[in-house]
Formats: structure tokens, sequence, C-alpha cells
């Protein structure tokens, strides 16, 4: 009854990263969490299935959207491989230093509530410096790496407020690199851990999350989509406290 639990978890996320670009990571870190999964092993159960989802998706722009890179900003593209994938790499250092002496169901339910603050009061960050994008991507990529859960505030950093699915786009980009990498990393860092293989077979119900997705997205407001995940992303983290 569990790996079926985990599977329908695993199809849900799925679903909603199809729609949003954010999904597999935000929300099913916390659930995995509430399910007694270490944060560890969930990282190894989710990033293969983000990893694939948000690949599917951007097959899918190109085929179906004849969408280019040419519509994604060189210098937040430029950023992002400099300073934020290497600080996924401190990020999950510190959490193998770390992870015997604290709690992180409380660090991630802290860090996705905080975020979806931070996504309720800014739609997306413009016109701001060079600086702060770097410090901004770098936060990012440390957060990432610790807690799994930095597809949140990465959303609002490269939301196009003003072109929806160019936003789409670009959050499905960069969300399948930062889960790329930081797979890359995990493997790099844990040296130790293996990919829990027991679920690497829901990758194979990715084309029909897609289509689903996609029907569902053309149907119902984005922006009122956001808003049941991060419902559901709050209620996760709440409970985490709880627990």
């Amino acid at each position: 009854m569990e790996v079926i639990l985990i599977y329908s978890i695993l199809f849900f996320v799925m679903i909603i990263q199809t729609i949003v670009g954010v999904g597999v990571l935000v929300i099913g870190t916390p659930i995995l969490l509430l399910l007694d999964i270490n944060l560890i092993d969930a990282i190894s159960i989710l990033l293969p299935i983000s990893i694939t989802t948000s690949l599917f998706n951007l097959i899918y722009f190109w085929k179906k959207n004849k969408i280019r890179n040419e519509i994604i900003e060189q210098e937040t593209k430029k950023y992002f491989f400099y300073c934020c994938l290497p600080c996924i790499f401190a990020g999950l250092y510190i959490l193998k230093l770390t992870n015997d002496y604290f709690n992180y169901n409380y660090i991630v339910g802290t860090v996705i509530i905080l975020s979806v603050i931070l996504a309720s009061k800014f739609n997306a960050f413009t016109n701001i410096n060079k600086l702060s994008k770097i410090l901004f991507l770098s936060i990012i990529g440390i957060v990432h790496g610790l807690t799994n859960s930095g597809g949140t505030l990465l959303s609002i950093f490269i939301s196009n407020k003003n072109n929806k699915m160019n936003s789409r786009y670009n959050i499905t980009f960069f969300y399948f690199f930062l889960a790329f990498f930081q797979l890359f990393l995990f493997l790099l860092v844990f040296t130790n851990e293996e990919l829990n293989k027991n679920y690497l077979w829901a990758i194979l119900f990715c084309p029909v999350a897609g289509f689903i997705g996609n029907i569902i997205q053309g149907k119902i407001s984005e922006n009122k989509f956001k808003k049941v995940v991060n419902l559901i992303a709050i209620f996760a983290s709440i409970s985490l406290f709880l627990k």
C-alpha cells in the first residue's frame, strides 16, 4: 500500500509540474518527509522524476509551440549557470555535514512557507542590478541543495508576468537544469548513497502526466492553479511542524 501511495503522489506532482513548471520537488519533498522517508532518500527518489518531467515538457514546448532558447534572457542564464548551480554543491555539502544533527522537517517546512510568502508578495523580480541577481541566484542554489525546495524561489526570479507562456517555458528550462545538476552533485557528495530504484518506474508515467497536465493547463487559469499548489505546499509544511 505504501508503494502504491508513493507512486500516486509522484504521478500527482508530475501533473502539477507540467502545469506550473515546479511541483515534484516543492510538494513531493514535504509529503515524502511526512511518510517518514528521510530527506536524502526523498532527494534520490524525486530528482529523476523531476528531471524526466521537465525534459518531457521542454520537448513538448519545442514541438507544440515552436519555442526556442532565444526567449531566455542571456544574462539570467549566465548567472544561473555560473552562480546558482555551483552553490547547489555548497548546500548539499552542508546537508551531508548536518543531516544527523538537525531536524530537516522543520527546515524544509520553513523554507517552503517563506518561499510561498515571497511568491505572494512578488510575482517576479524585475529591474534588479547584477549584484542582486548574483546574490539571489546563489542563495537559491544553497537553499535548493540543502532542502530540495528552491523551486518556488527560482520561479519568482525568472517569472515574466507579461508573458505567461514565456514564463512557463523559462521556469521549466531552468528547473530542468537545477534538478539535473543537483542529481549529478548529489551522487558526487553522497558517494555512499544510491538512487532509490524502487520508484524509478514512475518515469514511465511522465507522458501520461504531461498529457493530462497540458489539458488542465489549457482549461484552468495558471495563477489560480499556482495558488492551489501553494496551499498544498503550505499544508504539507505545517504538517511537518505538527509531526
